[in-house]
C-alpha cells in the first residue's frame, strides 16, 4: 500500500476554525472521490498553536495508482481547492510505502 501524506498549514487570512470547516466539509468529500484512492483520513492538529493545522492521508494500491490519480482532472481540482484555504507552498508532502513499515511495541 502506498500512502500520500500531506501536512497542511492554513492561509494567513483564515482562522483555525475557518480552515477546519472548509477542509473537513468541502475538501474531504473531494478527496474521497479521487480515482484509485482506497482510504482517506484527515487529522486536525491536536494543538492550535503549532506550525501545522492538520494532516491528510490518501492510500493507494501502488505507485502507479497514485501517479494516475495525481494526473487526473479530479486531483487538479482538489489542488486548486486547497489553495482557497491552505498555504500550498508551506505544506509538506511525502509518499510512503506502508508495506515497509516497521512497528516496535513498547515493553512495559
Amino acid at each position: 500500500m502506498i500512502r500520500y501524506v500531506v501536512v497542511l498549514r492554513r492561509r494567513e487570512d483564515f482562522t483555525r476554525e475557518q480552515f477546519l470547516d472548509v477542509w473537513l466539509s468541502e475538501h474531504l468529500p473531494m478527496a474521497q472521490s479521487l480515482p484509485g484512492v482506497r482510504a482517506v483520513a484527515f487529522h486536525p492538529a491536536a494543538r492550535s498553536d503549532g506550525e501545522f493545522d492538520g494532516m491528510g492521508t490518501l492510500d493507494f494500491d501502488d505507485l502507479e495508482s497514485l501517479e494516475a490519480c495525481l494526473a487526473s482532472q479530479a486531483a487538479m481540482e482538489l489542488r486548486a481547492h486547497t489553495s482557497t484555504f491552505a498555504d500550498s507552498d508551506g505544506s509538506v508532502r511525502v509518499v510512503v510505502d506502508t508495506n515497509a513499515t516497521s512497528t516496535v511495541k513498547r515493553r512495559d
